[in-house]
């Protein structure tokens, strides 16, 4: 019976560490990095020919301007009044509102989901324009964390960014940002 006083502590330690370690392993799979060159270390300067890239993480934050976490207030103080409003039949606490640039998914009063279509031409990530296409946005995002059969998914935490594609895999439809519990 005292074996087993010392040894519940000593597993659930192990346990602890596994998970940690599983969780830095995964951060390290689900941080996108995009590319900046470094000079080599070294006591004598190099020529430009003789740098490499280092990647550095990207955490993708907001999309549109709009972060997850968002209320409605938020969402009208940052893209102002919709230009429609649609309800879900199904349920009443479900509504879209849809702008220009971008459809925003609420859930009660919170932003559930924000989906931006290739037709859009420019997505706004981090306060930062980027063009709707497809290399540009695989280049500034990384490797993604799942490749799926209708697009390529990169995950942030809880939230995830996906890059959907049509179904031969070349063309973006959309890219859509979301929580992950919603996903």
């Amino acid at each position: 019976m005292r074996t087993w006083h010392y040894i519940v502590p000593v597993i659930t330690v192990m346990c602890l560490w596994a998970a940690f370690l599983r969780a830095d392993d995964q951060a390290e799979r689900t941080l996108p990095l995009t590319s900046q060159p470094v000079a080599l270390a070294s006591s004598a300067p190099k020529p430009a020919s003789e740098t490499v890239k280092v990647r550095t993480p990207l955490q993708v934050g907001r999309v549109c301007g709009i972060a997850i976490q968002d209320d409605l207030k938020t969402v009208y103080e940052m893209k102002g009044e919709p230009v429609q409003i649609e309800t879900s039949p199904e349920n009443k606490r479900e509504r879209v509102l849809i702008y220009e640039d971008c459809r925003i998914g609420l859930l009660d009063q919170f932003v559930r989901y924000v989906t931006v279509p290739a037709a859009a031409r420019q997505i706004e990530i981090n306060s930062s324009l980027v063009n709707m296409r497809l290399d540009e946005l695989r280049e500034l995002l990384g490797d993604p964390y799942h490749v799926g059969e209708d697009g390529l998914v990169y995950r942030y935490g809880q939230t995830a960014l996906k890059l959907t594609l049509d179904e031969t895999g070349e063309q973006l439809e959309a890219v859509d940002f979301f929580h992950v519990a919603a996903g």
